[in-house]
């Protein structure tokens, strides 16, 4: 009965062929179609998760209101099944580029350990230009960049979008874009929501680290050891890295009580320097007054004393203008006594100046007739020497 219901098959099979043709194929393309979409999945997460161990993608992220220090980051380390550790910071601001304003994530790149393979967490995958080498350089996350457009070589300005300067939590304030990059941190277009701007966060660029100072760290990444061995998407991945966030749950009182103090000591300091420097003004404040309130009365007797002279001086004053007006009065009147004896001995000169012309001429007529006589004499006293010495 089975070969002739199997010769039945084959008969119908040989009378169409194209219809049996037909039906095998939508059945292989079905059954190709549904392993297809069963094995994606599995392919994708398996890509991912090499994806994710080959650019060393964080297993565990710390954040914290108060901020992280480097005692938070010795503690950790210490924590058993801990492996790498990076603590960084990030801050949201407004960029200005051809006078379009977008939110952007701003994270801080430590040049120092681009060549640690355990404790350079999160890793760039560097697609154009250069990772940033200088105070001042950026490179940015490339998802976004059509929408940024911001081109290699561009400057790039950031401010705070708050009332607080963003001098207070970044060095420099304009930024030259040096590459694009790709980032495990970021897997999807979606970099979250922000206090600032428009309230979504458009994309995220990359600074040196040394360029941000602030006194703590905004979060820190962690790795979890042998967890690259495993699959990502597993559970014994998640009871792994679960063991280790037992244990900083653990130690959370520990490290936020720390912390806590630290800020509050920070602020009585800060509190006691003001007290000092409000007492140490009060202290001059009383010494100045006290050398005001001296100095006022030296000054008052000072004073009195110059009031004195100068009423003394007044007074000699008086004196010296009656006795100035006397000697004016009397200068002028021997000045027309003056005018009056010149006026005379002018009268007087010219007189005599008369009287001298008159002796003049007579003084030479008297010469001319003495010349005569001498003349006559000298004659006379020849002609009787001659006569002598006859």
């Amino acid at each position: 009965m089975r070969s002739a219901l199997n010769k039945d098959f084959i008969r119908d099979i040989l009378k169409s062929k194209g219809r049996f043709l037909s039906i095998v194929a939508i059945v292989a393309l079905g059954v190709a179609f549904f392993t297809g979409v069963k094995s994606s999945p599995i392919v994708m997460k398996t890509s991912s998760d090499k994806y994710y161990d080959k650019y060393n993608l964080m297993d565990i992220r710390l954040i914290s209101t108060l901020g992280l220090t480097d005692k938070d980051v010795d503690d950790i380390k210490n924590i058993e099944g801990v492996e790498g550790v990076y603590p960084t910071y990030s801050i949201d601001v407004i960029s200005i580029y051809n006078s379009t304003e977008k939110v952007l994530k701003v994270h801080g790149l430590d040049l120092n350990k681009l060549n640690d393979k355990k404790n350079y967490i999160n890793q760039l995958k560097l697609i154009k230009g250069r990772l940033p080498q200088k105070s001042g350089e950026c490179v940015l996350e490339i998802p976004k960049i059509k929408a940024l457009n911001y081109p290699i070589g561009s400057e790039i300005s950031l401010s705070s979008g708050k009332d607080d300067k963003l001098s207070k939590s970044l060095s420099k304030s304009k930024y030259k874009v040096v590459g694009y990059v790709e980032t495990p941190y970021y897997l999807s277009q979606e970099k979250g929501n922000s206090s600032i701007g428009g309230g979504v966060i458009e994309g995220a660029i990359m600074i040196p680290e040394s360029d941000f100072k602030m006194d703590t760290y905004t979060e820190m990444f962690l790795t979890v050891k042998s967890a690259k061995e495993l699959d990502t998407y597993g559970d014994e991945y998640s009871n792994l890295v679960k063991t280790v966030t037992d244990k900083i749950e653990n130690m959370k009182n520990k490290l936020t009580t720390r912390r806590y103090n630290e800020v509050v000591k920070k602020a009585e300091d800060k509190i006691q320097k003001q007290e000092d420097k409000l007492s140490k003004a009060k202290k001059d404040f009383d010494k100045g007054k006290k050398e005001y309130e001296e100095n006022k009365l030296k000054s008052e007797n000072e004073i009195k004393e110059a009031e004195n002279k100068i009423l003394d001086a007044s007074e000699q004053i008086e004196d010296g203008k009656a006795q100035l007006k006397n000697e004016k009065k009397r200068a002028f009147e021997q000045i027309e006594e003056g005018k009056i004896k010149l006026a005379n001995a002018e009268t007087d000169l010219k007189n005599g100046q008369k009287k001298y012309q008159t002796a003049l001429k007579k003084f030479n007529s008297n010469k001319k007739t003495a010349e005569s006589e001498k003349k006559n004499a000298e004659s006379d006293l020849k002609e009787l020497s001659n006569q002598i010495d006859d």
